[in-house]
């Protein structure tokens, strides 16, 4: 299970998390709530399933800045 907040520094009213590019990201999705960040500090619950040899998909995630997901409104 992965419980993504938006990083602190960054004004959740001028960016824009990429749902489905996190979602991608897991090769085996099986459940998962989008939240309003603008209003909640979370983005997303995601319940996925890793196998052993994709163990990295799981751990860059685990050490991301979440970067490659969120993007800044103009």
């Amino acid at each position: 299970m992965f419980g993504i907040d938006i990083p602190k520094h960054l004004d959740r009213n001028k960016i824009r998390f990429d749902y489905e590019r996190f979602i991608a990201h897991f090769s085996k999705p099986l459940y998962y709530v989008k939240l309003d960040y603008t209003t909640f500090p979370m983005a997303i619950y995601l319940f996925a399933e890793v196998q052993k040899n994709r163990f990295p998909e799981f751990e860059s995630i685990l050490y991301s800045d979440l970067s490659e997901f969120i993007e800044r409104k103009e």
